[in-house]
C-alpha cells in the first residue's frame, strides 16, 4: 500500500505544485474549503496519472477539521502532512484568521498526529512572522495551546482588539503565523514519540491566488529582498519535497526561510551597506 500525503490548501498554489511534484511517490488527498476547485484539481492530477482524491477542510471551523481527520482515519498510512492551508488579512477577519491560523492548527496539528506514524508534519507559516513587531506578539500567551485552548484563542482575541479595526486583520495574520512557527517547533517533541518529524517552512512572496490578494503589501518586501521578484510555487513545492525524503531524517524542530532573502536583507542592510562604504 502507498503512503499517503494529505496536502491542506491543496487545490491551488504552492499546495496544488507539491501535489504533482509528490504524486510520483505518494497517494495525494488534497483538503481545501471550496470543492468545484478541489474536484478540478483533483481531476488535473489524475490526468497526470497521479492517484489523488480530496476532502473538504475549512480550518478555521473546528467541527470541518474533525470530520476531515475522521474520514481520514479510514485510509490508513498516512505519512505526510503538507500543511498549506491558511487565510491572508484579506480573506477574514480577525476571529477568523486568529482560528484558522492559530487555533485551528493546533487542533489540526494534533487530530493527525493521532493517526500518524513514520512520517513528516510542515506547517507553512510566513515570513510576517519575523516582520511583526515583537511588542504585538503575546508570546508569553503561546504555551496556553497546550493547556487551554480555548483560553488560548480568547487571549488571542484580546490581543487583537487592542489595535484600531482597519487593521485587527494583519495584526492577527502577523501573531497567528508568528505562534505556528513556535508551535511547530514545540509540537516536535510531541510528534517524536509517533517518529513523526514536525518542521515550519516561511514563505516569503510567491506567485499565488493568495499572493495576488496581497500584492500591494507585498511589493515592499520585493524592493527590500536578495532576489527581487516574487517567488514560483515550483520553487518551495521542491523545498517541500526535499525535507519529506526520509535522507533528511535528522531535520525536526526547526523553520525554514523560503523568502527570497527577505529577512537576511532585512537584518544585514545596514552591515552590508556599512561595509559598502555606503
Amino acid at each position: 500500500m502507498r503512503r499517503i500525503c494529505v496536502i491542506t490548501g491543496g487545490s491551488s498554489g504552492m499546495g496544488f505544485q507539491a501535489a504533482k511534484i509528490l504524486g510520483n511517490d505518494y497517494q495525494i488527498i488534497l483538503a481545501a474549503r471550496n470543492e468545484e476547485k478541489l474536484i478540478k484539481a483533483t481531476n488535473e492530477l489524475k490526468k497526470l496519472g497521479i492517484d489523488s482524491e480530496y476532502q473538504i477542510l475549512d480550518l478555521s471551523n473546528k467541527e470541518s477539521i474533525v470530520n476531515m481527520v475522521n474520514n481520514l482515519k479510514q485510509k490508513g498510512n498516512i505519512s505526510i502532512l503538507l500543511n498549506c492551508a491558511g487565510m491572508s488579512p484579506h480573506m477574514g477577519d480577525y476571529k477568523k484568521i486568529i482560528d484558522a491560523n492559530a487555533y485551528g492548527n493546533v487542533i489540526l496539528n494534533n487530530m493527525m498526529l493521532n493517526i500518524m506514524k513514520d512520517g513528516i508534519i510542515i506547517n507553512v507559516s510566513s515570513m510576517s512572522s519575523y516582520l511583526t513587531p515583537s511588542i504585538v506578539l503575546p508570546k508569553r500567551k503561546y504555551k496556553l495551546a497546550f493547556k487551554n485552548l480555548e483560553k488560548f484563542r480568547k487571549k488571542l482575541y484580546k490581543r487583537c482588539k487592542l489595535f484600531p479595526k482597519n487593521v485587527r486583520s494583519g495584526v492577527a495574520y502577523g501573531i497567528s503565523k508568528n505562534f505556528l512557527t513556535w508551535f511547530s517547533i514545540a509540537f516536535s517533541i510531541k510528534a517524536i514519540e509517533k517518529n513523526v518529524r514536525v518542521i515550519a517552512v516561511s514563505p516569503g512572496n510567491f506567485s499565488t491566488p493568495m499572493g495576488s490578494l496581497e500584492e500591494g503589501d507585498a511589493k515592499k518586501y520585493i524592493d527590500e529582498s536578495i532576489l527581487k521578484r516574487n517567488g514560483d510555487p515550483k520553487e518551495i513545492a521542491y523545498l517541500f519535497k526535499t525535507l519529506i525524503d526520509s535522507n533528511n531524517s535528522y531535520l525536526t524542530g526547526i523553520e525554514i526561510k523560503c523568502d527570497g532573502g527577505v529577512f537576511a536583507y532585512k537584518e544585514n542592510k545596514k552591515i552590508i551597506n556599512e561595509i559598502k562604504g555606503e
